[in-house]
């Protein structure tokens, strides 16, 4: 029988949270490092090892009826044993940027927030500046493709195509204004940014550039001042809305954006 990774019964008593569960069972094997399973009123609790990302004990959980036969289930012992630990690191860290802010945030305290041992997070990221640069390098990527997936519904008009990913880049700004200012400030260092993170940065302007060229041919200057132009507009609007310069009201800075875009664009386009 297969268990929830949440909730199991013991004994007579109530439903325990996973992890108050994992700490009885670790602390039962610490205390008999010989016994290598357990019978917990109808439930036995077998230990197969540890977890190579954040050392948490791996356990097997068998219905006692089927213990010696078939049907047995198999799961990691906590909510806090992640497959990807990597990946979890980097959506902590987001939070607690959003949450507290730069100066507040720490591998250590990422790595409790998580519910690993404090030296996990070191398998993936050397320092808080890795785990920085990792959240800006998918920022730009998530820039790219939210921009891509804009101008895709309007192939035809390069006008459009302007107004939608304008509208795009500001409305993903503000999903997480601490993100968004990581990836244009913060403190990491030039010699830091790893030729990933210029990818991704110079994909999300190439998301942009290909509204004004899309043959994928080498940038005009025309092309590169426009790209940079429209970056600029739509970089000022996100950043005075995070600081509280404009309108909190979405359909109100989306009207903004467009009007900006129309201004900055009218003699660029033909009429369509």
């Amino acid at each position: 029988m297969r268990f929830s990774h949440q909730l199991v019964c013991l004994d007579r008593v109530v439903h325990l949270d996973f992890p108050l569960l994992l700490g009885h069972v670790s602390g039962y094997f610490r205390r008999l490092p010989h016994i290598r399973d357990i019978k917990v009123d109808s439930v036995y609790i077998k230990i197969i090892g540890k977890c190579c990302c954040c050392q948490h004990l791996k356990l097997e959980f068998w219905e006692a009826q089927s213990f010696l036969g078939a049907g047995k289930g198999s799961i990691v012992g906590t909510r806090y044993h992640h497959g990807d630990l990597e990946q979890a690191i980097i959506e902590t860290a987001k939070e607690m940027l959003e949450q507290s802010g730069i100066a507040e945030l720490s591998l250590r305290d990422i790595a409790k927030h998580i519910g690993v041992s404090h030296q996990a997070p070191y398998k993936h990221f050397a320092s808080k500046a890795d785990v920085l640069l990792a959240i800006r390098t998918e920022g730009f990527q998530k820039l790219a493709a939210a921009t891509r997936r804009a101008t895709a519904k309007h192939p035809r008009s390069p006008r459009l195509q302007l107004e939608v990913a304008a509208i795009s880049y500001v409305r993903l700004a503000l999903e997480s204004p601490a993100v968004y200012q990581l990836m244009f400030g913060g403190p990491i260092r030039p010699d830091e940014v790893g030729p990933e993170h210029q990818a991704a940065a110079r994909d999300s302007f190439a998301a942009l550039a290909e509204i004004f060229q899309p043959n994928g041919a080498p940038y005009s200057e025309t092309t590169t001042l426009r790209t940079r132009l429209v970056w600029a507009m739509v970089h000022g609007i996100a950043s005075l809305r995070i600081n509280g310069y404009l309108s909190d009201q979405s359909e109100g800075l989306d009207e903004i954006t467009k009007s900006a875009c129309r201004v900055l664009s009218k003699d660029w386009f033909a009429a369509r």
